[in-house]
C-alpha cells in the first residue's frame, strides 16, 4: 500500500512539472526536486550549501525559539529530510554527485549566486535537445497513466509498473492481477496522448 502510494505521489509531483513547463523553462525549488524526471540530462540541478550557523539564527528568528532548540530541530528535520529521499528516491539528500552544480553560501551572496546560476542555465550543457524532451515526455505520459489508472473503480487499487515510449504505455501486472489486464487495457484506451498500450504479467508477485 505504501509503495503504491509513493508511485502516485511522484506521478503526481511529475505530472503538474510537466504541465508548468513553457518554451523549455522552469525552475523548481524543493528538497528532493533535483532527484525528479530520472534519466533526463540537460537539466540543471542545483544544491545550495549553507553554515550551520546561518541556518539556525534564520530558524530561530522565524520559530522564536533559542538557539539550542533551534539546533536540534534543524538536526531531527535534516534526519527526516534524508530519511524521506531514502524512502521515495532510493538516494541520499546529501549525495553531491547527484547535482550538477553545488554552491557553497559560507563565502558567497546570494546575490551572486543568482548570477552564476543564471550564467550555467544558459550555457549550451543545459538546453534541452529533442531527445531529452522525448525522454520527459516519456515520464509525463507514463505518470499520467498512473493517475488516469488510479481513478478508474475498476484498477484504482492495482500495483502496477508502467512505463512509456514513443506513445506507448507499457503496463505490468502481477500473476495475481490477470483478471484486471482487460480493464488495465479500456481504461487506458482513453488516456489523451496514449497512441497504443500494452499489458504483460510480471514473472512473480513481485514488481
Amino acid at each position: 500500500q505504501l509503495a503504491r502510494e509513493k508511485e502516485l505521489y511522484l506521478s503526481f509531483v511529475t505530472d503538474m512539472l510537466c504541465r508548468k513547463i513553457e518554451n523549455k523553462n522552469l525552475i523548481y525549488s524543493g528538497r528532493s526536486g533535483h532527484l525528479l524526471f530520472p534519466g533526463v540530462r540537460k537539466i540543471l540541478r542545483v544544491g545550495l550549501g549553507v553554515p550551520m550557523e546561518i541556518r539556525v539564527n534564520n530558524a530561530s528568528k522565524k520559530l522564536g525559539l533559542p538557539f539550542e532548540k533551534t539546533q536540534d530541530y534543524l538536526k531531527y528535520l535534516d534526519e527526516d529530510i534524508e530519511k524521506w529521499n531514502h524512502y521515495v528516491h532510493r538516494e541520499q539528500a546529501s549525495d553531491r554527485s547527484n547535482y550538477d552544480l553545488f554552491l557553497n553560501l559560507e563565502n558567497l551572496s546570494l546575490a551572486n549566486a543568482s548570477v552564476l546560476l543564471q550564467k550555467t542555465a544558459e550555457l549550451t550543457d543545459f538546453q534541452l535537445s529533442d531527445k531529452n524532451l522525448s525522454l520527459l515526455e516519456d515520464l509525463h505520459l507514463a505518470a499520467r497513466a498512473r493517475l488516469h489508472l488510479a481513478r478508474d473503480k475498476e484498477t484504482a487499487g492495482l500495483n502496477l509498473g508502467i512505463r512509456a515510449r514513443d506513445k506507448v504505455v507499457t503496463v505490468t501486472y502481477m500473476p495475481r492481477q490477470e483478471s484486471a489486464a482487460t480493464s488495465i487495457s479500456q481504461a487506458l484506451n482513453s488516456l489523451e496522448g496514449c497512441r497504443e498500450n500494452l499489458c504483460t504479467m510480471a514473472e512473480t508477485n513481485i514488481l
